[in-house]
This record gives structure tokens, C-alpha cells and sequence, in this order.
């Protein structure tokens, strides 16, 4: 066989050559197409990823932000850090470098919000809120301004080179702002490198086989598209996140379609209205949202049907009543705005919002009663404490002629009318000046539940014998500090009125209980609840109940159901005086045909009960000051004083009665004086008194004194106090005592 000659080898290794190299040519152009398609691909994504962001800032920016953020000061520092730790966590979790928003004021663009990042080696890459492009923006960011559609586009500046896209955004009044995301370019071409090294790996493969080329680049599109599907996955559980953000707010939010059917609603919505979001779905708002006059409430002007006519937000700024599903009326505050179109066409729905305003609404009212029944509160004090004075004067006067007439059995027994009904309206006084907290108790501790059965024995004679009373006492401890005829007067008033709510006969309950208040509890109460241990009193009957119309009013003084004649109106007045007196609370609750309940709350003492002291008069000597403005109290008490064996001084004020104690210190042995005096009140005096004379021993009498003033006197010095309309034997006892404490020391 013939060796092939040169020319052929030379042929051969042309066409060899030419093969590998037109091989070659065709692996490369093959390289290069898929290359481009790979970088088409990634790009493409890389822009869906910038798209899917930037949209999901609208979502995190609070509403009303651009149509604010138009201004250096409209966004306070805190505001703009929320919204940058908000931002930054979405940069974080979908890779993107920067995610921020710009507005254009004038000529010039400001950025308004933007993620916590740090910027190249550059002062003047600082970036912060309001911040003006000095050096003006990219063509891509003016055209985003001036159209309805996102762009895309590669630029450069002092933080780098990026791959971004700027998202108009209309506000509610027609202005513009941008919503940003960007990733950089080195990052996209990170992506794309790796690719390129799976594709130059595979070329090289592909020329030892296709076959482990194809595994080994399906191989490497399968890493991209899992690392793509990673991302993604993230973004869609950033999304997750800011609807369960949505739904974690406290007000409801309602969607409507174009034609006004409920779309969605979150959570608190659905307990507004009764509705859950799957029976809501498709059925028309009017239906969901059925808004009805209740009183000064209003009625729904047309929320969503405005907001398709004007193309505008609206809100109302005054109470709406809301019927929920069940029945129930809620009072809300509402508002509405309009979805625009993806394709910045018509309207594609609304968004409304309510807010439940009946537990703020039910405090106002409470707050509202509470300065109505204290200025009620002042009108009974002022007028109770000329009362007292008056009836000092009377029970003064019967008393001392009962001294001087003892023998006159005529004489006595007109007194004894006279004193019986002076005690009554005195009574009924200090159950005005309960009412209004303007009395000083006669506080000592006291057992409640002694208290309970000597009421029970007293409404036993008092109501009718078809009204069976009963008790559960089951309070471990029952000793608080009080007054006790205050106390039993409540009880008393509980019990007849309650007797008065049963005329054909029934049951009346009175029951204890221990509760203990903690702080939430004394926070969330109208009274003045310190948290600690109280004894619950509750006084029960199944009686024909209490209207609701009056249940508002039934502690107003003179405010009553029954006939004229039938009462005075001060009985729930003075309970609910008694209890505030006395650091309680009192609520009521009833049903007609049913019932009522009241629940009383006193503070627990632990505290013994102390031994009663003899009622009789005691005489006495020495020199006494009496101070008080009414001429009726100065001359009764001068002259029960004096029978009872004292020398006395008067002063008609406060002034007075300093000028007299000045001149004749060294003689008077004790000053009486009242609190409610013109020129100069009895605090005054009494303070003018011990400073000169330290040692001074002053009681005041008065039948209208603050519980504080009487504490900061007797923290003073002040050696006791007298409740006027005072009887003889109470002055003297109080007289006595303060001498003889007086002597001893």
C-alpha cells in the first residue's frame, strides 16, 4: 500500500483543521447565543424581583406619607426611622441594595425615605431624609415622573453602578412620587459570571461528549433557577408578612369592588360588623355596612358612592351608627379612598376604614355625668351648710330650755318634737354634704357585718312582712374604717328602695365578698380605688327593676321615680356620696321584671373595733374662744357653753378671732372656731393661732369642711373636730376631752 503522499497530509490536516475550527466557531457562537439569552433571562428576572420591591413599598409607607413628605420638616426623625427599619428589612431579604422613594418639588428631586445602608467611601454619599440630588437624576427617573409606567434602566453614579427601577405612584390629591429598588451591577453580573463559568465548563465537556455538556449545563440552570426560586420565595414571604401586618392593626378595613362588593376584609373588620370575610365576599356594601341614625348619631352619607363620583378620599368627622350582622349597634368614625387601576385607568374600588369609637364615646359620657353630679355636688354643700347652722341655732335653743324648764312636762314634749325633727333635717343635711363628699366622717372602725344584721333588724320593721330578707355573708374579714350612721343610712336606703321595687313581696339578698383590686382594675375604675383587699357588699332584690332611661340619673340628688311625697331624691344621692367618702365605689346593675343589684366596695381594715364611749353631757370650767360667722351658732354656743360651766369669748370671723386669741392668749384655754368664714377662713386662723402660739389647742366645728384641710389641720395640731348641728352632750364630751389632754400635758 502507498504511504500517502505530503500534498494529502497537508490536505487532510486542512480540513482537519478547518473542521475544529469551524467546530470551534460554532461552539462559540452557540456560547455566545446562550450566553445572551442567559443574560436576557437574568436580567429579566433581576427586573421582576426590582419590580415585585419597589411595589411592596407602597405597602409598608403609611398612607398618608406623600401627602405629607413634601417638606424638610413633615416627617419627623422617629417616623422616618420606622420607615427605614421597615425598608431595610425588606432590602434584606430580597437582596436588593438600595429600596427607597423620591418626590419631585419644583425642578428638584428629594429623596424621602430609603433603607439603612451604608454608601462608598464619600461624604458626600451621606443619605438621609429630604435629601437633594445636587447633581440631578438620571433621564429614567424624569421619565418615571412624567408617566404612568415603571422603567427599568442601567446607571452610574457616586454609590455605583446598579440595575434599577423607578414606579410611579399617584397620591390621593394627584401627586406623584417614585417607589425605588436597585441591585448593583457586579452583583448581576456575579449571577451571570457564575453562569459563564458553567457554560465554558460545558464547552469543554461538550467537546469530550454532548452528552455530559447538556447534564452539566441543565445542571447549572438548575442551580440559577433554585437560587431564583430561593429569592422569590422570600419575596412572597415578605408579602405574607405585610398583609399579616395589615391585619394586625386595630381598625377594620374593608375592600370594594367596581361595582361596590366587598373584596376583602381583615380580621377587626369582620368583629365590626358580625360578618365573616367568606359570607362578605360579593355581597354589596350597603348590606355589610348597614349604617342607621341613632340619636346624634349620623347616618352613612354615601362613603363609597362619593368616593366613585369625586375620585377622591372622604372621612367623616362626626359618629356613624353601625348595625353589625347580629343586631347590635357599634359607633364608628369612618373613611374612604379610591384604587386606582394597574393601568392608571378608572377607579378599580375602594378601601374603607372604620374605627370603633363606642368604648371612647361610653368614657366621655361617664366623664361628662362625673362633672355633672360634682357641680351638682357643690350646689347641695352650700346650700346644706347654712342648713346646719340653722339647726344648730334650733336644737341649741330647745335644748336649753329643756335645762331651764325640766319640770314643764308641756315644755319638754314640744322640745322633744322640736329635737326629733332637728335631728331628721339634720340628716337629712349630711346626707347633701355626703352626697358631696363635704362632710368629715366620724371615721372609727367598724364591723360590716354587725352593721348588716342591725340594718336587717331595722328593715324588719321597717318593710313589708311579705319580703323575706336573707343573707350570705361570706367575707373572711370585714372590719373597715368609717362612719356608721353614714354606712346604715346606705344600707337602709338600699333596703327600702329595694322593698319599694316589690310591692306584692319577694326576696331581698344582702351578701359580702372578699375581692382584691390590682392595678389594671384601679386604673380602669371611676372612683378613687386604691389596689388592695375590699369587702364586696351587695344588696339584691327580684323587684320590678330600674328603666334604663333612669339608670344614668339615679344618683343625681332630687332625682326620683316615686310619686310626690313618696321621697326625697337623696337616698341613692347620699349612698353614692357615702361611698366616694369613704375610698369606695358603687355600680348597679338591673333588669326589668327581673331585678336590681347594687354592689358596694369599701377598702379593708385590719384594724380592731374600738369600745363605745358614753352619749352624756360632762360639765367643765375654763375660757373658751368661739369663732363663727353666724350670729344663731355664736350665741347658741355661748350659751350652751356657759351652762355647761365655761367663761366665753366671740369673734365674728377669722380676723377677729386671731386679734382676740392675741390679746388674751395667756387666759383662753381653748379656741373653738368654724371653717367657712368671710375676711379670714378657720384654716387660716387656726394657722395664724399656732404659729404665735404653738401649744394652742384649737377644735374646729363645722358643718361643711374638706376631708384634705381637716387632715393637713390635724397633722398641724388641731386637737379634734365637731360636726355641727351639734348637741349639747357631743360638745361637751369634745370640750372635756381636749382640756383634759390639755391639763395633763
Amino acid at each position: 500500500m502507498d504511504k500517502p503522499k505530503f500534498s494529502e497530509y497537508k490536505k487532510r490536516f486542512f480540513i482537519l483543521a478547518s473542521a475544529v475550527l469551524f467546530f470551534v466557531a460554532v461552539c462559540l457562537c452557540f456560547l455566545f447565543w446562550v450566553q445572551h439569552l442567559v443574560r436576557e433571562h437574568i436580567y429579566a428576572d433581576i427586573d421582576k424581583r426590582l419590580l415585585t420591591v419597589a411595589e411592596s413599598i407602597q405597602l409598608i409607607l403609611p398612607e398618608d406619607y406623600h401627602l405629607r413628605a413634601k417638606t424638610a420638616a413633615a416627617i419627623t426623625p422617629e417616623e422616618y426611622q420606622a420607615v427605614e427599619s421597615k425598608l431595610t428589612a425588606l432590602a434584606r431579604t430580597s437582596g436588593a441594595k438600595y429600596v427607597w422613594t423620591d418626590v419631585l418639588v419644583g425642578d428638584t428631586v428629594h429623596l424621602t425615605t430609603c433603607n439603612k445602608t451604608s454608601g462608598p467611601d464619600n461624604p458626600e454619599a451621606e443619605i438621609y431624609y429630604f435629601m437633594a440630588y445636587q447633581d440631578g437624576v438620571s433621564d429614567a427617573q424624569m421619565l418615571a415622573f412624567s408617566g404612568d409606567e415603571p422603567v427599568f434602566t442601567t446607571f452610574q453614579d457616586i454609590w455605583g453602578q446598579f440595575r434599577a427601577v423607578f414606579v410611579p405612584v399617584k397620591n390621593s390629591d394627584g401627586s406623584v412620587y417614585l417607589a425605588c429598588a436597585e441591585f448593583t451591577v457586579d452583583y448581576v453580573e456575579a449571577i451571570i459570571s457564575r453562569s459563564n463559568l458553567f457554560f465554558l465548563a460545558g464547552l469543554i465537556v461538550f467537546g469530550l461528549g454532548s452528552l455530559p455538556l447538556c447534564l452539566l449545563y441543565m445542571a447549572g440552570n438548575s442551580h440559577h433557577r433554585k437560587l431564583l426560586e430561593e429569592k422569590n420565595a422570600q419575596l412572597e414571604q415578605s408579602r405574607k408578612r405585610l398583609r399579616a401586618t395589615l391585619h394586625s392593626i386595630g381598625d377594620g378595613v374593608l375592600v370594594t369592588d367596581q361595582q361596590g362588593c366587598i373584596s376583602h376584609m381583615n380580621p377587626v373588620a369582620e368583629n365590626l360588623t358580625g360578618w365573616a370575610v367568606a359570607d362578605a365576599t360579593g355581597q354589596p356594601h350597603q348590606i355589610v355596612l348597614n349604617f342607621v341614625a341613632d340619636d346624634d348619631k349620623g347616618k352613612d352619607l354615601g362613603l363609597v358612592e362619593h368616593v366613585f363620583t369625586h375620585k377622591t378620599a372622604v372621612s367623616f368627622n362626626h359618629d356613624l351608627c353601625l348595625l353589625t350582622k347580629a343586631g347590635n349597634h357599634v359607633e364608628v368614625i369612618a373613611s374612604a379612598a379610591p384604587i386606582a387601576a394597574e393601568d392608571g385607568g378608572d377607579i378599580s374600588g375602594t378601601v374603607l376604614v372604620l374605627r370603633d369609637v363606642t368604648e371612647r364615646n361610653k368614657l366621655n359620657e361617664k366623664l361628662n355625668a362625673g362633672r355633672k353630679m360634682e357641680a351638682i355636688g357643690v350646689l347641695a354643700s352650700g346650700i346644706a351648710h347654712d342648713f346646719n347652722n340653722m339647726l344648730g341655732g334650733i336644737i341649741g335653743a330647745a335644748e336649753l330650755i329643756n335645762q331651764s324648764q325640766p319640770e314643764d312636762p308641756k315644755i319638754c314634749r314640744m322640745n322633744k318634737i322640736i329635737l326629733d325633727s332637728a335631728s331628721r333635717a339634720a340628716e337629712l343635711a349630711k346626707q347633701l354634704l355626703s352626697f358631696s363628699r363635704k362632710t368629715t366622717s366620724a371615721a372609727q372602725v367598724l364591723d360590716m357585718h354587725s352593721l348588716i344584721d342591725e340594718t336587717i333588724l331595722l328593715l324588719g320593721s321597717s318593710i313589708d312582712k311579705r319580703i323575706e330578707v336573707r343573707t350570705d355573708l361570706q367575707a373572711e374579714q370585714h372590719n373597715i374604717q368609717g362612719d356608721p350612721s353614714l354606712l346604715q343610712n346606705s344600707l337602709l336606703n338600699l333596703g327600702i328602695n329595694a322593698a319599694h321595687a316589690m310591692p306584692d313581696g319577694g326576696v331581698l339578698t344582702i351578701a359580702s365578698r372578699i375581692l382584691e383590686l390590682d392595678l389594671q382594675e384601679y386604673t380602669a375604675s371611676e372612683f378613687k380605688l386604691k389596689p388592695g383587699l375590699f369587702i364586696e357588699i351587695s344588696v339584691s332584690d327580684n323587684g320590678c327593676g330600674i328603666a334604663k332611661e333612669h339608670i344614668e340619673r339615679i344618683f343625681e340628688p332630687f332625682f326620683t321615680t316615686k310619686e310626690k311625697g313618696q321621697g326625697t331624691g337623696l337616698g341613692l344621692a347620699s349612698v353614692y356620696g357615702t361611698v366616694k367618702q369613704h375610698q369606695g365605689a358603687v355600680t348597679v346593675y338591673s333588669e326589668a321584671g327581673v331585678g336590681t343589684v347594687f354592689k358596694l366596695l369599701f377598702p379593708i381594715t385590719t384594724n380592731k373595733v374600738a369600745t363605745q364611749l358614753t352619749t352624756e353631757a360632762i360639765p367643765g370650767s375654763g375660757n373658751i374662744l368661739l369663732i363663727d360667722d353666724d350670729e344663731t351658732m355664736r350665741l347658741m354656743g355661748k350659751a350652751m357653753l356657759e351652762k355647761l360651766g365655761y367663761q366665753v369669748r366671740l369673734a365674728t370671723n377669722g380676723l377677729e378671732g386671731f386679734e382676740l386669741f392675741k390679746a388674751y392668749r395667756d387666759e383662753i384655754d381653748l379656741v373653738i372656731v368654724d371653717m367657712m368664714m368671710p375676711v379670714m377662713n378657720g384654716r387660716e386662723c387656726f394657722e395664724k393661732i399656732r404659729a404665735i402660739e404653738p401649744q394652742a389647742t384649737v377644735i374646729l366645728a363645722s358643718g361643711f369642711s374638706d376631708e384634705e384641710d381637716l387632715k393637713c389641720m390635724m397633722q398641724a395640731g388641731l386637737k379634734g373636730f365637731i360636726q355641727k348641728p351639734y348637741f349639747n352632750s357631743i360638745l361637751s364630751q369634745m370640750v372635756s376631752k381636749v382640756l383634759q389632754e390639755r391639763r395633763a400635758s
